[in-house]
């Protein structure tokens, strides 16, 4: 950039950051006390209402608020300098970038994301057969694989080959609260109902595992839209434990992801 250079408000924001930053916000305004469900469904999950403001912490403008001008676009474009708000609290902290600065709004973003954390580790404790079941029999279709041992340790190593960080590795750890559950349950499914149902569930995720990196996906951001494949997109708090249980287990047990050299 030329010196004296003025970098408007120019917001690009990749498929990755916006996976990571939904999935790790739980789609919910960061505001504390709002926590506002951004993208409501409602009964018409083909039309639904989105509230969603994507606020930059350091202005996205060097004249705006809170600005940065050292800042590069791709840097105010990308995961750190972002947060969810609702639309109200969005113009609240912008109006008054002196009441909110960049220590305040970096401090509920952190918050926010904790919550979404604790929640989500309550969930998957809650998570039984009947949650699996249902979130299972959604995913399954298409012809069997072999079905792996039923036996799930994430390696280190796995985790480096596939570039995940830290909120993977977060949801990695969650979910595999669960694997002993989800090792039962496709072990009675496979015994008692259809032989090939593990192996087809397996098909089901690496089906999508090769979609989404067709699109360019990798990393955290691949974890994230695997994870809303498993147990879709924020509202159903348990179906979304239930999803990450069963692809925490898959994640040591089969090729969804690059095995460790």
């Amino acid at each position: 950039m030329a010196s004296g250079q003025t970098v408007g408000t120019r917001r690009n924001y990749s498929i990755r950051t916006l996976k990571v930053l939904f999935a790790l916000s739980g789609g919910c305004c960061a505001f504390p006390g709002c926590r506002l469900l951004l993208v409501d469904r409602g009964h018409d999950v083909t039309d639904p209402v989105n509230l969603t403001n994507i606020a930059h912490i350091r202005g996205a403008a060097d004249d705006g608020p809170r600005a940065d001008p050292a800042l590069s676009v791709a840097a105010r474009n990308a995961y750190p300098n972002l947060m969810l708000l609702c639309p109200t609290h969005h113009k609240l902290v912008d109006d008054h970038p002196d009441r909110y600065p960049v220590e305040v709004l970096v401090a509920y973003k952190a918050q926010l994301e904790k919550w979404v954390h604790d929640r989500l580790t309550a969930a998957v404790i809650q998570v039984t057969s009947a949650e699996l079941d249902v979130v299972c029999r959604h995913l399954v279709h298409g012809h069997p694989m072999p079905s792996s041992a039923l036996r799930a340790v994430p390696a280190e190593e796995k985790l480096r080959r596939n570039g995940l960080g830290a909120p993977s590795r977060l949801r990695l750890t969650i979910g595999m609260a669960q694997s002993p559950l989800v090792a039962d349950y496709l072990q009675r499914m496979a015994a008692n109902v259809d032989h090939r149902f593990p192996g087809n569930l397996r098909r089901a995720f690496v089906t999508e595992y090769e979609r989404l990196w067709n699109e360019g996906l990798r990393g955290d951001s691949l974890f994230v839209a695997l994870s809303e494949f498993a147990g879709g997109e924020a509202g159903d708090l348990l179906r979304q434990a239930a999803g990450l249980a069963v692809l925490a287990h898959l994640f040591g047990v089969c090729d969804v992801f690059e095995e460790a050299a």
